[in-house]
């Protein structure tokens, strides 16, 4: 493969994941313009959760998305949420804004937040065409997903324990490749390696939204500062329990689309 056509092969994969990353981006975009042009008659989050409805509702009647992905979607906003609320109350951090709308210390829009993940897998699975190669058994990466996602309830000062479950996500995951389809080439990379990129843009995201007052860590409350690293640990993990929900919903004979359904290949 000759330079010009690696630079060509480059550019067309960011252009697609631009477009997957509509929803996140403009969720973003909300809140940095939301941040400086403070509007006179509605909270900002509760503004920041109507901009979102009327964005998945947009890419619904856009048909980006269908109701069978909204409602997987939906099962996003729960685990998000209820995470959250722990977190929240735990004081891992916080929503300093006055809301109407808002629960147990987290405003609705926060779900939003991983319901934008969500969109971006949904719409990056059919655009890459993904297929998925020794893809773990369904009793395994179930009982990782509850391992995953029960170790987010441990106090943050474990530290040790979450990179213990990272340890076992890569030994399980240690054979399982991803393939994706760009320019017409069909490609490939080990699925840690893709997880733990996804990971680490969510945390630059993170930043980014910190930044424009999305919410608040105790280490933000005096002044900005960047979000530990050791918080790409926590998404690469969260990937999992995402790419999860997605890949038992894309190989349901309930996910009926128009457009070919990637494979995956368990071991």
């Amino acid at each position: 493969m000759n330079l010009r056509r690696a630079a060509s092969i480059l550019l067309d994969f960011m252009r697609i994941e631009a477009i997957a990353c509509s929803f996140a981006f403009s969720l973003i975009g909300c809140l940095a313009i939301t941040n400086y042009a403070r509007l006179p008659f509605i909270p900002r989050y509760d503004f920041v959760f109507l901009f979102c409805l009327v964005f998945q509702g947009l890419l619904i009647w856009r048909k980006i998305e269908t109701w069978r992905d909204i409602a997987v979607i939906s099962v996003f906003h729960v685990v998000g949420v209820m995470l959250e609320w722990y977190k929240v109350n735990a004081g891992s951090w916080s929503y300093p804004e006055f809301t109407y709308l808002k629960f147990f210390g987290v405003p609705l829009y926060g779900g939003f937040m991983y319901a934008a993940i969500a969109s971006y897998m949904i719409a990056a699975w059919k655009l890459f065409d993904l297929r998925f190669i020794r893809w773990p058994t369904g009793w395994v990466v179930g009982s990782l997903m509850v391992l995953v996602y029960g170790q987010f309830f441990i106090p943050l000062q474990a530290l040790a324990v979450r990179f213990a479950v990272l340890a076992i996500l890569c030994a399980v995951f240690s054979r399982c490749w991803v393939e994706f389809t760009v320019s017409k080439e069909r490609l490939g990379m080990p699925a840690p390696v893709a997880l733990l990129l996804i990971g680490f843009f969510v945390w630059l995201a993170e930043n980014i939204a910190t930044y424009f007052g999305a919410w608040t860590y105790p280490t933000q409350v005096g002044g900005w500062q960047p979000v530990h690293l050791s918080k790409v640990v926590s998404w690469t993990m969260l990937m999992v329990v995402s790419l999860t929900i997605i890949q038992t919903y894309k190989s349901s004979r309930w996910a009926l689309n128009r457009v070919p359904e990637p494979q995956v290949e368990t071991v």
